[in-house]
């Protein structure tokens, strides 16, 4: 039970009136009690009749008096009755007794005021004022407890009152400081924002003044180089795909782990917004310069394609095989006047995978056959020691060392147990430890008959099905379909990548032939197909010459095919052998669109070229 003596309907309201700062006209009544009480007289007193000792009622007569005193104290009698409680009990009553009968502030009242009666003897002898003394007595302690609790919530009010203040006047700070901060925070804004208006000025004047530098700078001086190049070159700067690779600029004093690398075989892009200063409004060649490893002999001509606002650039070197092409350059690529450096990058420049010295080779004949026992032999250009040398297993393979030293290596390959192959020879490279997996090399046949000319055609694994074609100017077609017509023959169909395929012919006087590759699959571009065709010929009994050129067509020369944009191409039309003249005219860049593989359509529209 609470320690809290309850509170009559009144004094609740005189209290919750007061929280609320105005006292309600019951609690100002209350109020008046004080100066009404000491006048009261003995008539306003109620007087009970007598009865007898309270020591001496039992149960039965206690539940009696106690509803002739008050009917409200009925529950409070019944709970006495059940628990069997009689007057003496009652008399000897502690605070905990008053706690577990739940009685209440008033009725704890009235029951000390009928000990008290006890102890001045029965109410036969009590005297009406005396009565009056102790109801006056029992009113003047409610009223005072009554006030108690009110001042008592009157000083929480005001403690309340106060802490709301200091709560108030506190928010009143924060605000004011947020506002300031607010304030602040818009100036800076402010600055920052003109500062950046500021950096992007500056950092456009710093770019327009090293645009602006002139070819008085150091470095050589720079030279527009796309006129020179072939017409293979120009193509490929000037049709680009569409997944061209694109690389970073990068200044001069980067690490070389983040230069980018690139490879003679594919031109690059680099962006370029076509807004900055001096950059051209259509697509053109730009001069350049670069420094590195050969810059006398490596060139990078380049293209600007303001479509797509990237500048293409392609290393060009008359040997691939030379080591001292390859490494770090420092490229510079300028406006078309040369008097504004629009790009200096660094790339590093490595030799395509295709002549880099591989893990192993497997070793076969041009007609397909293992060469078990084959030797194979590298030496370091310019040197007489034998870096390695191995033989060839049943499988025709033969596996290199792991630890051979950069250079450029001269291979030889060759079968000491069948006297009708040739020996192979040609050069390779290594560079920054950059291999190949396995290479696949074909011997030559050393039998060819005079004037017999036999062309190896060899791929990459994609696409899978390459196929050779020999038209003669008297009609006749040799292909996958039709291998052997008169001393014209196919050995080969090879349906499943790589090669090789080798058509064999010997040259008649007054017949024409053309050599062509269809792409018989429907796997991407014929042009990226890494086909590379050998051209085989007995050079003591047998004499080419170039249509065109001073030179004549040696034995084992190798033409590959151009790397360049042609995605509807299904035709090379690699060359074409005039019997009467004994010349070899070699097309540039000649491709046919259409899949007529099974006519004559080639041989007719190039025999007169």
């Amino acid at each position: 039970m609470s320690s809290k003596r309850p509170r009559g309907p009144i004094l609740d309201d005189f209290v919750k009136q007061a929280k609320n700062g105005t006292p309600s006209k019951e609690a100002t009544a209350l109020t008046d009690i004080n100066g009404v009480l000491p006048n009261l007289s003995a008539d306003h007193v109620r007087i009970s009749p007598s009865f007898e000792r309270l020591e001496d009622l039992s149960v039965d007569k206690l539940y009696d008096f106690l509803l002739g005193q008050d009917q409200n104290l009925k529950p409070l009698a019944v709970k006495f009755k059940n628990d069997r409680v009689s007057g003496i009990d009652l008399m000897n009553f502690g605070d905990d007794d008053y706690q577990n009968f739940s009685v209440t502030y008033k009725q704890k009242n009235q029951l000390k005021l009928l000990i008290k009666q006890k102890q001045l003897g029965s109410t036969s002898n009590l005297t009406v004022s005396t009565r009056n003394e102790l109801d006056l007595s029992l009113m003047q302690n409610e009223l005072n407890h009554s006030n108690d609790t009110v001042q008592n919530q009157k000083e929480q009010i005001q403690q309340k009152n106060i802490i709301i203040k200091r709560y108030e006047d506190t928010v009143e700070k924060l605000n004011q400081e947020i506002e300031g901060q607010n304030s602040t925070i818009k100036q800076l804004q402010t600055t920052i924002q003109k500062q950046s208006l500021q950096i992007l000025a500056l950092m456009d004047l710093t770019n327009q003044q090293l645009s602006q530098t002139n070819t008085s700078s150091s470095g050589p001086p720079p030279k527009n180089s796309f006129t020179e190049q072939s017409s293979t070159v120009k193509d490929q700067l000037t049709n680009i795909s569409a997944d061209i690779q694109l690389i970073p600029i990068l200044s001069p004093g980067s690490s070389a782990q983040v230069v980018p690398i690139i490879q003679p075989e594919a031109p690059t892009a680099i962006r370029l917004n076509k807004s900055k200063p001096h950059v051209p409004a259509r697509m053109t060649s730009l001069p350049t310069s670069s420094e590195g490893p050969n810059s006398s002999v490596v060139k990078f001509p380049t293209v600007y394609h303001p479509q797509r606002e990237i500048l293409v650039i392609k290393p060009v070197m008359e040997d691939p095989y030379n080591i001292s092409n390859y490494g770090t350059y420092r490229v510079k690529i300028f406006s078309e006047d040369s008097q504004h450096i629009l790009v200096e990058t660094l790339v590093n420049l490595v030799p395509q995978i295709e002549v880099c010295v591989p893990k192993q080779f497997e070793v076969r004949d041009s007609i397909h056959n293992l060469i078990v026992g084959g030797i194979v032999t590298l030496k370091r250009v310019g040197e007489s020691v034998v870096a390695f040398a191995g033989e060839t297993d049943q499988t025709g393979t033969v596996t290199l060392p792991d630890n051979l030293a950069d250079g450029s290596y001269e291979v030889e390959i060759y079968s000491p147990n069948n006297s009708k192959l040739q020996r192979l020879k040609f050069f390779m490279v290594i560079f920054q430890n950059r291999r190949q997996g396995t290479a696949k090399p074909f011997i030559g046949r050393g039998d060819l008959n005079p004037n017999e000319i036999e062309i190896v055609l060899r791929w990459a694994a994609v696409p899978r099905d390459l196929d050779s074609h020999l038209y003669s100017s008297d009609g006749r077609h040799i292909h996958y379909r039709n291998k052997i017509d008169g001393n014209m023959s196919l050995d080969w169909d090879v349906t499943t990548g790589n090669g090789p395929e080798t058509v064999k012919f010997t040259i008649q006087p007054n017949l024409k032939y053309i050599y062509a590759v269809h792409c018989y699959s429907s796997e991407p571009m014929l042009t990226r197909s890494k086909g590379e065709l050998t051209f085989n010929i007995d050079a003591t009994t047998t004499q080419i010459n170039k249509f065109g050129k001073q030179n004549k067509l040696t034995n084992g020369e190798i033409h590959k095919i151009p790397e360049l944009t042609r995605p509807q191409a299904r035709f090379w039309v690699v060359c074409m052998v005039d019997g009467s003249t004994k010349q070899i005219h070699f097309f540039e860049n000649v491709f046919e669109d259409h899949n007529n593989y099974q006519t004559n359509e080639i041989g007719l529209k190039y025999f007169a070229a």
